[in-house]
């Protein structure tokens, strides 16, 4: 069995793969999927609530280097510790929409 990382345990939460498929390509049985799906295993990370809460630790100076960045949402979304749909709505203006003259 392999050790998970944050970034597996996240992936992993919020695929859309067969359990049987993750747990074959991240070398974790199927049980230890299915505790990630439902929040009971890694849910310092997974949890929904996590999420949520996380957004007052972003900065202002941090929003400023998402917009201004040329990454990808999902390199973002890992780099920030975020979901993609949390970096598109940066993105697009939808949230942080105080934070001007980043364009």
């Amino acid at each position: 069995m392999t050790k998970l990382t944050r970034r597996d345990a996240r992936v992993i939460k919020f695929s859309k793969e067969n359990p049987q498929f993750l747990a074959a390509k991240y070398d974790v049985s199927v049980r230890q999927v299915y505790n990630i799906k439902a929040g009971q295993s890694w849910s310092d990370i997974t949890a929904r609530s996590q999420y949520i809460t996380s957004w007052a630790q972003l900065t202002p100076k941090e929003v400023v280097a998402i917009r201004r960045s040329k990454a990808s949402i999902q390199t973002l979304a890992d780099k920030f510790e975020r979901t993609p749909r949390q970096i598109r709505n940066i993105l697009n203006n939808k949230s942080w929409r105080f934070i001007l003259g980043t364009n």
